[in-house]
């Protein structure tokens, strides 16, 4: 049985207010919805009726009654001393997940700025440098079946001549192209571990990377990254006593703190995953982002992957 704090379910509500309703009809609409979609699933135990009736800023008689309504239609179910879960399991293939897919339905609203995705309009660059495509080459491609299992082979020359030119010497044979990092990560640690494998992994991290390695069934152990990337003593420390089967760090412009891990912390991480025979993953995505001069280091250190 899972739990579920006040702070993270007012987040999954949003903006569940419409001013047509009661106040508690309105809340129990919202908390339908999320219920309904596999959101809040079932076992999950909702925060205690006061708390979160201060988080929302309502009064607990309005939460209580919000909850009645969702009681009487077999959604929710409470306990004597335990609390209220929820009861409902939504059709196999319903949506799961949290408010971040909210950007992605329903009407924009203009006046507000959406914080809930990382998810940026495309550049006009892109459509300008589809304008330059060879005609001749264009119809080329659309002539064939399509099918690129490791990516095109121009695309794959070009990422290869931007890792030389970082001082990596790299070879288009050693590029696979993906459709996002999230995809990659995916692929390599199921390559990489088996299920019930333990995986050190940089805490706070980036989310796509926490739900692919536990997808994978994995024991993921957290190490703490900060200001200056990750903590080296603590990663040696936690590769010693939990022996896992795979690192994974963002080592340049880390996913959500911005930092860069300086060229003395790569090599000791180099050394700590040689020393104990573990591949690393590290994502450096987000590299091209650096804008207060060029702190980008090669993307190579020796014994990692």
């Amino acid at each position: 049985m899972a739990a579920i704090g006040s702070t993270r379910l007012v987040r999954l509500l949003g903006d569940w207010q419409t001013g047509r309703l009661a106040l508690h009809e309105d809340l129990a609409a919202q908390l339908r919805r999320l219920i309904r979609s596999g959101v809040l699933s079932s076992g999950t135990r909702l925060p205690a009726e006061r708390p979160l009736g201060q988080a929302l800023n309502l009064s607990r008689n309005t939460v209580s009654r919000a909850l009645d309504v969702l009681r009487g239609e077999g959604l929710l179910s409470s306990r004597q001393g335990d609390g209220t879960y929820v009861t409902f399991r939504p059709m196999p293939g319903s949506h799961r997940g949290d408010d971040r897919l909210g950007s992605f339905v329903g009407g924009r609203d203009l006046r507000r700025i959406d914080l809930r995705s990382a998810a940026l309009p495309g550049l006009s660059m892109v459509t300008d440098e589809i304008a330059r495509l060879d005609g001749s080459r264009m119809r080329a491609l659309v002539a064939s079946h399509g099918y690129e299992p490791v990516g095109l082979p121009e695309l794959r020359i070009a990422v290869a001549e931007y890792y030389s030119n970082l001082g990596l010497p790299t070879e288009p044979e050693n590029i696979l192209v993906t459709s996002g990092a999230q995809q990659a990560l995916r692929l390599f640690a199921a390559s990489m571990v088996n299920r019930d494998a333990t995986v050190v992994l940089e805490e706070p991290s980036f989310r796509g990377a926490i739900e692919s390695l536990k997808a994978l069934g994995v024991r993921i152990v957290g190490v703490p990254s900060g200001a200056d990337g990750i903590d080296i003593d603590k990663l040696a420390s936690t590769v010693a006593r939990v022996s896992p089967a795979l690192i994974v760090l963002q080592s340049t412009v880390h996913n959500p703190t911005g930092s860069v891990l300086d060229g003395f912390r790569r090599s000791r991480v180099a050394a700590i995953a040689a020393r104990h025979g573990v591949p690393v993953i590290d994502d450096a995505t987000l590299a091209d982002t650096i804008i207060d001069g060029d702190r980008r280091p090669i993307p190579w250190v020796r014994g990692a992957t």
